[in-house]
């Protein structure tokens, strides 16, 4: 696991951050101090930034597996199915509202993001884009590269807040899904090669 540990250990960084803003301030604090720091430009970027966590995350993470290291192939996409049927069955266990349809009129929307009615607990497209950087990170040996990756994920996870698709805690628990997603590829990678 060390091989990726400037990947992990910001990735850890960054849920206990949100896990000491989650329990010291109410959700709405939260999500009113992100749209408090919006604008334009933040809101077309972020638009079409947050696509990145769906599908394109996890298949170009799949690919570059498949095309450089074959024998791990079977792990990852292990891990991205286990990670899709964690966030599918939090999702319709909880059942939680999204903010905007809590929030109603006093939230600001930003135009052409379409308000989903889908559930939000937890952040699929943050669990999506913490796993499969981190597969990607997986194939580097460079720290910064594996440190510009992760923020690149965790850029995602913040535009689902900014664009009032979810709260904090549906984004921290994303994270941790995609995170512990990542440990069982890197377990199963670590014992097929011993």
């Amino acid at each position: 696991m060390h091989r990726i540990a400037p990947f992990i250990s910001l990735s850890i960084g960054v849920l206990i951050v949100l896990f000491l803003l989650e329990i010291t301030h109410p959700k709405i604090a939260i999500v009113a101090w992100v749209h408090g720091h919006s604008n334009r430009e933040l809101d077309i970027f972020f638009k079409y930034y947050t696509k990145i966590g769906e599908l394109p995350m996890i298949a170009g993470s799949l690919l570059a597996i498949y095309l450089r290291k074959k024998e791990w192939f079977k792990y990852a996409l292990l891990a991205v199915v286990v990670n899709s049927i964690i966030v599918q069955g939090l999702k319709f266990g909880i059942q939680a509202p999204r903010p905007f349809w809590e929030l109603g009129d006093s939230f600001r929307s930003i135009e052409g993001v379409r308000v989903l009615r889908s559930l939000s607990f937890p952040s699929g497209h943050s669990a999506a884009a913490i796993l499969g950087c981190g597969l990607f990170a997986s194939l580097l040996n460079n720290g910064w590269h594996q440190v510009l990756l992760c923020l690149f994920a965790l850029l995602v996870a913040y535009s689902r807040m900014y664009l009032g698709l979810h709260y904090s805690l549906d984004v921290l628990v994303g994270i941790g899904i995609g995170l512990a997603n990542l440990f069982l590829f890197l377990y199963l990678k670590r014992s097929a090669d011993q």
